[in-house]
């Protein structure tokens, strides 16, 4: 059944990652996709939202690795996909007339195709993408140069880089709903997208995690934490919220004179 094909084919997917980056991809909308009561849109939007959203850096950097043939498969799949997914949103979606030739291409047994059979069509291209990208990804794995790569574009993406904060300040338990909140948020902060370097990423990935409308820190979370003897602990979190208050209003004041004023309220709020 094409459902359990490519819920498997993204379990492979994910195998391959873990073998050359040690984590592994994105959990598949296993739930919506067998789900027989799932219409046309909501597998459309489920899918779009793991191949298309959570997906994409993975697949940018095997895109990147990919032969001609490779690329054109990967490629193909997500303009479809993207189309459907637009279509279905935007009501006077410029591509319309696109998403609805593939409708109309689908083979049906009535007169249009019903939402089942518009499913597994769509299905049945998105196994041939996962596979594509499997093989690219099972040549990365025996390249170690590439191996590397990945892993590094993977350390880098915003999905990462907010795992690892709230990892940090003990709040990686909080529910997917809000921590993709926080990736979207990062994703669309300009001084992330300005940002120079990884650290200047992960200083700004913190703040956005602790409020989107702060001001990073001009001493790096981790050391701040570790001063404190905080890091992975829950509380590290109204520490830093503190650290926050205490360079807004003493902006003269360089690090190592806010320090004490910090340590002294981070007593009071302690005891």
């Amino acid at each position: 059944m094409i459902r359990d094909k490519v819920i498997e084919a993204s379990e492979n997917l994910s195998r391959f990652k873990l073998m050359a980056v040690g984590a592994k991809c994105a959990n598949f909308p296993k739930d919506t996709i067998r789900d027989h009561d799932s219409t046309f849109p909501q597998v459309v939007s489920a899918i779009w939202m793991w191949y298309g959203e959570k997906l994409r850096h993975d697949l940018d950097f095997l895109t990147q690795q990919a032969t001609k043939e490779q690329k054109q498969t990967l490629t193909t799949f997500h303009t479809t996909l993207s189309v459907q997914r637009h279509d279905g949103q935007h009501a006077d979606y410029k591509r319309a007339d696109e998403a609805l030739q593939w409708r109309a291409g689908v083979p049906s047994k009535g007169r249009e195709p019903s939402d089942t059979e518009l499913i597994e069509a769509l299905l049945t291209e998105l196994e041939t993408a996962l596979i594509t990208a499997i093989n690219i990804a099972a040549a990365v794995c025996k390249d170690m140069a590439k191996s590397s790569r990945w892993a590094q574009r993977n350390a880098e993406t915003p999905e990462s880089q907010v795992a690892a904060v709230l990892s940090t300040i003990g709040i990686a338990h909080i529910p997917q709903g809000q921590r993709d909140f926080i990736v979207r948020t990062l994703a669309g902060n300009p001084r992330y997208r300005r940002a120079k370097s990884s650290s200047q990423e992960q200083q700004i990935a913190a703040m956005v995690a602790i409020g989107p409308l702060l001001t990073p820190l001009r001493v790096p979370y981790t050391q701040v934490l570790e001063d404190f003897n905080l890091l992975g602990d829950p509380r590290s979190l109204s520490l830093l919220c503190a650290a926050h208050s205490i360079e807004a209003v003493g902006i003269e004041l360089s690090p190592d004179q806010q320090y004490p004023v910090l340590k002294d309220v981070w007593e009071r709020i302690s005891s």
